[in-house]
């Protein structure tokens, strides 16, 4: 953070900051399981990536709120976007996309 405020400070523009997030993010963070623990075992490893994704909308908006005047923090879901990526998809769940 102190070279994104650096940055920002020196070529008078705002400094950018891009979380990605995904379409599996999780409805909570069960904060037993982000160390390795019994709990952790429980979670599945789809819930744990559907935390991680939490956490980064999560974390994108505390940038943006405590460093709005020298960094932009935004999250996104590339999944939406049109890429090559898709290609090896079924064609049903394409059509989905």
């Amino acid at each position: 953070m102190p070279a994104l405020l650096s940055a920002a400070k020196n070529s008078g523009q705002k400094s950018r900051v891009v979380f990605t997030s995904s379409i599996a993010l999780s409805k909570g963070i069960n904060f037993d399981s982000l160390k390795d623990t019994p709990a952790r075992r429980k979670v599945s490893a789809d819930q744990r990536y559907g935390q991680s994704k939490l956490a980064n909308i999560i974390l994108a908006q505390e940038v943006a709120r405590r460093y709005s005047d020298a960094v932009i923090g935004v999250s996104l879901d590339p999944g939406g976007t049109k890429t090559g990526l898709q290609q090896n998809l079924p064609s049903w769940f394409r059509s989905l996309l």
